[in-house]
């Protein structure tokens, strides 16, 4: 990480905006929506960029919200592909289309068509009007569409733009093609446990502030509460016991017991490098975290969650139990 990055934020905490989202929901609440999945993560070891590898054979590169506090367009962006990536690697989907979720689609979708603020050029959207966007309107990919050329990637003046004015109407009806069937509101650890564990993807809105390179173990310690941020729960995992506990520096004492853990993924491009990116399961596994990905602990992310903006997505209408067979 270079000495002069400066993180970028742009969750904006609304519970007036989340509360009207749910209320257009039909099922808002996870514990309504997928009650048969209760308990099914409590041993899982799942993790997004290993569909990745499955799929395309390589893990994708971080994503780098770069100037512009984008980061609910990015962490939506990054669960909404993941949950596609899985859909394929299932079966369910024919193919991988080959390009990657739109970001700037998702953010000014979000902000204007969903949030009503056409005309602002003010950084920040709401985790809900995300969810709401991708469940009524889709998304799009980094392609060539009539009368746009988004192959070029993720462009900030392009997000600026759209943030402002909204995803182009003209690209509405394609959007459409592509929606997340259904979304729910997690609120508990475990909840976002048995969601992701099952391959559906999690866009987490909250406070929580970091240290920004990563603890022996691959932990990145929360610091305080001073980050207006979303991130992708990419992955859950149980560390074994005996590896480094996340709470002191290199040399802290190891935990007593086996830890859950979430894996996040952040938006900040490769800012952690290749530090500590060494995770001991208690499956007895070793895995490498990619670029971006640290691990976290249910104990640091339980008020982000009960602040009620962190939504699951789903393929479906409902949220099937599902586990690829090299995880069963």
């Amino acid at each position: 990480m270079s000495d002069s990055f400066v993180p970028v934020f742009g969750w904006r905490p609304d519970p007036a905006a989340v509360a009207a989202v749910l209320a257009q929901l039909p099922r808002p609440h996870f514990s309504a929506a997928a009650p048969h999945l209760a308990g099914t993560g409590e041993k899982a070891d799942v993790f997004a960029w290993e569909v990745e590898e499955k799929v395309l054979g390589k893990r994708l590169p971080a994503w780098d919200q770069s100037s512009i506090g984008s980061c609910v367009s990015h962490g939506w962006g990054r669960a909404v592909q993941d949950v596609l990536l899985a859909q394929v690697a299932l079966g369910n989907v024919e193919q991988w289309p080959g390009f990657e979720v739109c970001r700037e689609a998702i953010y000014g979708g979000s902000r204007v068509q969903v949030g009503g603020e056409r005309g602002s050029y003010d950084d920040g959207s709401v985790g809900a009007w995300a969810a709401k966007w991708v469940k009524d309107f889709g998304v799009l990919f980094y392609t060539k569409y009539d009368g746009y050329d988004l192959t070029g990637g993720y462009d900030v003046r392009r997000c600026k733009e759209w943030g402002a004015g909204g995803c182009p109407q003209p690209l509405e009806p394609t959007a459409r093609l592509h929606p997340v069937k259904d979304v729910t509101q997690t609120t508990t650890p475990e909840q976002v446990r048995d969601a992701v564990a099952n391959l559906h993807f999690v866009a987490v809105c909250g406070q929580t502030s970091r240290v920004m390179k990563r603890r022996p173990g691959g932990w990145c310690p929360k610091t305080g509460n001073d980050w207006p941020h979303c991130e992708e729960i990419a992955g859950v995992c149980v560390v074994a016991g005996g590896a480094s506990s996340p709470f002191g520096g290199g040399g802290a004492a190891p935990f007593a017991g086996d830890t859950p853990a979430f894996a996040e993924r952040n938006s900040w491009g490769d800012y952690l490098g290749s530090d500590n990116n060494a995770v001991k399961l208690a499956s007895g596994r070793e895995v490498q975290l990619p670029d971006g990905v640290y691990l976290s602990t249910f104990e640091e992310r339980a008020a982000d969650f009960r602040e009620g903006d962190t939504f699951a997505a789903s393929a479906f209408v409902g949220f099937p139990a599902q586990r690829l067979e090299w995880w069963v």
